[in-house]
């Protein structure tokens, strides 16, 4: 049943964000973004940072060219001379036809910028799809 898997995702999501934390920690700073993985390509994610002169924000994003419902995972690594955050969010969602969705998004210091790593993924009835950032 789709509810008993949302759970079971968010249990190994919780129990993996140790291993991805280290794996983001010890990606180098010049890499280019990965971009999504294979998937079903009617579905895709997107990862956008903005400056917002006082704050630095990252927002996750769902793309689908039809209705689709799911859950995802948002992880993000902020590394600087300020000191060093992990954030993990997750939930379901739901786009009723095609288009475009801002499934979470996370605000962190101006300083964040150039200093920041994340990762979505993202499970559909119909596939699923990750994406990294940078």
């Amino acid at each position: 049943m789709w509810c008993d898997r949302v759970s079971s995702s968010r249990t190994a999501a919780i129990a993996a964000l140790p291993l991805l934390m280290a794996s983001l920690a010890m990606s180098s700073a010049g890499a280019e973004p990965a971009g999504p993985s294979p998937g079903d390509a009617k579905l895709r994610c997107d990862i956008i940072g903005q400056d917002l002169g006082t704050g630095y924000r990252l927002k996750a994003l769902a793309r689908t060219a039809q209705a689709d419902r799911g859950e995802y995972q948002f992880m993000v690594l902020k590394q600087s001379a300020s000191g060093t955050s992990q954030n993990m969010q997750s939930g379901a969602f739901s786009i009723e036809s095609s288009g475009e969705q801002i499934l979470t998004a996370v605000v962190l210091e101006r300083s964040a910028q150039g200093h920041v790593r994340a990762e979505l993924a993202i499970e559909t009835d119909h596939g699923s799809v990750t994406c990294n950032f940078p």
